[in-house]
């Protein structure tokens, strides 16, 4: 018998990933980003950042992260970067800090 005659021993599994995303992307933003910025920043810490960020973005210094004009090296520069781009991208102040957080 030869090789090329042969029945596969495995057949190819049918791919059931884009239809999972039709449904997960659709809930995913109605559970997480549908009005996320119906209200204004809340406690301590998220005013702080995006007002970091704000300023990062305002000043084009993109290394020193800055609160009231003095260094601040709290958090990773990452946060800021990613906060004070969506800044620059023109979404709502109230909305901005929140897109890049975990």
């Amino acid at each position: 018998m030869s090789l090329a005659l042969a029945a596969p021993i495995m057949r190819e599994m049918p791919r059931k990933i884009p239809r999972v995303l039709w449904i997960v992307l659709p809930l995913a933003y109605l559970l997480y980003f549908y009005d996320l910025g119906a209200t204004g920043l809340l406690g301590p810490d998220e005013p702080r950042y995006a007002s970091i960020a704000r300023e990062m973005a305002r000043s084009g210094d993109w290394i020193t992260p800055r609160l009231w004009g003095q260094p601040w090296f709290e958090k990773p520069a990452l946060l800021y970067w990613m906060t004070g781009a969506a800044f620059r991208l023109g979404i709502p102040p109230d909305l901005a800090p929140r897109l890049p957080s975990p």
